[in-house]
């Protein structure tokens, strides 16, 4: 993935590691290479700025945290401006398949404002559309265009809608602002190395 968004900043460099992440490896790489932007999941921010033992001691080089994957809940945000402070944290929402559809929200389960070039829209179970504030599930259309899984016709035909938004899965609503809103997963099952979790 690091090496996806190099393309998208070729004067920039990116610092990636093998080591599995833990706030000291984290710590380290950003006091060594003076590291400006960090990309981070929210499990990752979790730690991070709930670890006590730790003493940051420069931090200074970082200016945005970019943060995605999941709900980054309203403690995680307070406890980001007082561990670091001034700094700018981005949550942005979206998947492999439709890259990044919406971000910067600072409040709840408020994902924030459709990006650019993306279309969004809320469908109820049969595939019709939703009005602002009707809670449905997300569909995705975007200039990114997901051309499909490899060797998966059945399941890129499966997710893919006849006026070809790719089906997130994700129930929620856009409110007045234009904001989309999440309230759940549409499937609470996935696979992680071939195992069902819930």
């Amino acid at each position: 993935r690091d090496s996806l968004l190099a393309a998208f900043h070729p004067n920039e460099t990116v610092v990636s590691t093998m080591k599995p992440f833990s706030v000291e490896v984290l710590v380290e790489i950003v006091e060594k290479h003076e590291i400006n932007l960090l990309l981070l999941a929210p499990a990752q921010l979790f730690l991070f700025v709930n670890n006590r033992s730790l003493k940051i001691t420069d931090f200074s080089s970082v200016k945005v945290v970019v943060a995605t994957g999941s709900i980054i809940t309203q403690q995680i945000r307070s406890k980001f401006k007082e561990v670091l402070p001034g700094r700018l944290l981005n949550i942005f929402y979206g998947m492999t398949e439709i890259m990044v559809t919406a971000g910067e929200s600072s409040d709840g389960l408020k994902v924030g404002k459709i990006l650019p070039n993306t279309e969004v829209k809320v469908v109820d179970s049969d595939g019709k559309a939703l009005n602002i504030g009707q809670v449905g599930e997300f569909y995705v259309k975007s200039d990114a265009r997901f051309l499909g899984y490899f060797d998966n016709g059945r399941g890129t035909e499966a997710c893919i809608s006849i006026d070809g938004f790719f089906k997130t899965g994700d129930i929620g609503f856009i409110d007045e602002t234009g904001s989309l809103n999440l309230v759940e997963r549409k499937k609470h099952m996935l696979k992680c190395n071939g195992f069902p979790v819930s």
